[in-house]
């Protein structure tokens, strides 16, 4: 076990401080061999490592049968299947913090983390010895265990296509639910992959999503039970005085190819690319993925994927953000930009949505290079432009429900 955790300290600090790229991927990859070489009675739940069977989805029948017709309806204890993680991005942080309100409430909490021998374990080690994370010390956590064994909850809840796989065979439990926050399907490459993850928006578990979009999606094309929350930030602090704010420096989103293609990476670099001809002098940070990318000579600031508690401060000092997101979802990016202070330029979106409105609290443009270019012009070139989509961002923000009110009335959807 001092082995494991010397590879564990190493690991952490490697990721955190991002000494050598390829130091980590090789330490990495040599960890997870050695791992699943000494700890072969770990279970993989997930697409394809799984067996199921008929019963399964007639046993998974029964509870949501018997959930619509109990009345009254109480959890007060919730089993959530969680993808491994390390540092947490966007979407583990949504998880969190559901699962820190319902601790908060009184509710008793089981996290189940999946994935590989290694990353199960890792990911355990990393939420101890993170202080920022010490309230799940009042949850109990589990790394990969057999499903069958987990004890009994009111509630079940998966958060990520394949994890739905293990709530289909947890069956000590009363109810089912799932927290989408996007279209899965457009998570894989692979046919099989993205026919898999299809497979669980049928499985007629209730569906929580942080998008109107996705809500609309699961009832109309599956034929499900939905309900939608504004995802609002926890903050709603500029760093600075915006008026006489002035457009220096410009965020990137980026996600590169081919191992994400929903944040229109290549589309993104053309737009920047035009807009660095037409305003050499502003400088450009990205952030969102530890991949590094070509950047055809803009000289990006490249910061990887920053920790959840350096996102303010960081999009307090940008002036202009673009985020790019090719699927039903209006991200939750653009609201936290909005909070900080940071004027966001986002592409449109041809589905009915009201979050994101454009020349109100962003500007949105088609996906060419050209337009995003344009976009930023309507703010560089028109001060008042600017300073107006600033201030309504701000309103836009502070008019909505706060993630406690929002996750209050999500509760209340849970038990009716």
């Amino acid at each position: 076990m001092l082995f494991l955790d010397l590879i564990y300290r190493i690991y952490h600090y490697v990721e955190q401080y991002r000494v050598c790229r390829f130091a980590f991927r090789t330490l990495a990859k040599a960890a997870r061999t050695l791992s699943q070489m000494a700890m072969q009675m770990c279970v993989h739940n997930g697409f394809i490592n799984s067996d199921f069977s008929q019963e399964d989805f007639n046993k998974n029948k029964e509870i949501l049968n018997r959930w619509e017709k109990e009345e009254p309806k109480s959890i007060r204890s919730m089993t959530w299947f969680v993808p491994a993680f390390g540092l947490p991005h966007a979407g583990i942080h949504n998880i969190l913090e559901f699962v820190k309100y319902l601790l908060d409430k009184g509710v008793n909490i089981n996290l189940v983390l999946l994935g590989n021998a290694f990353d199960a374990q890792y990911s355990h080690y990393w939420i101890r010895k993170n202080e920022e994370f010490a309230w799940l010390g009042k949850a109990i956590i589990f790394e990969n265990p057999r499903i069958a064994k987990l004890p009994h909850t009111d509630a079940g809840i998966a958060t990520r296509c394949d994890t739905a796989y293990s709530l289909l065979k947890y069956n000590n439990t009363k109810s089912k639910f799932y927290f989408i926050q996007d279209d899965e399907r457009l998570f894989f490459q692979d046919k099989a992959k993205r026919d898999l993850a299809e497979a669980t928006y049928r499985f007629g578990f209730i569906v929580i999503t942080n998008a109107e979009a996705l809500k609309a999606m699961y009832i109309k094309e599956f034929g499900g039970k939905a309900e939608s929350y504004f995802p609002a930030p926890n903050h709603i602090e500029p760093a600075e005085d915006l008026t006489g704010k002035r457009i220096k420096r410009l965020f990137f989103y980026a996600r590169p190819e081919p191992s994400n293609s929903r944040n229109g990476f290549t589309l993104g670099i053309g737009g920047l690319r035009e807009i660095k001809k037409r305003h050499p002098e502003i400088e450009i940070v990205a952030a969102g993925s530890a991949a590094d990318f070509d950047d055809h000579g803009l000289k990006i600031k490249q910061l990887g994927q920053l920790p959840y508690s350096e996102l303010q401060e960081f999009y307090s000092s940008c002036d202009v953000g673009i985020y790019i997101l090719l699927s039903k979802h209006t991200g939750v990016i653009p609201f936290e930009l909005m909070a900080s202070g940071c004027a966001v330029l986002t592409n449109k979106r041809h589905y009915q949505q009201s979050y994101l409105r454009h020349m109100e609290n962003c500007v949105m443009f088609d996906l060419t290079p050209s337009s995003i270019a344009d976009a930023f012009d309507t703010l560089y070139d028109n001060a008042e432009i600017y300073t107006a989509i600033l201030a309504g961002g701000l309103d836009f923000i502070k008019r909505m429900p706060t993630l406690e009110q929002e996750m209050n009335r999500i509760y209340s959807f849970m038990l009716k």
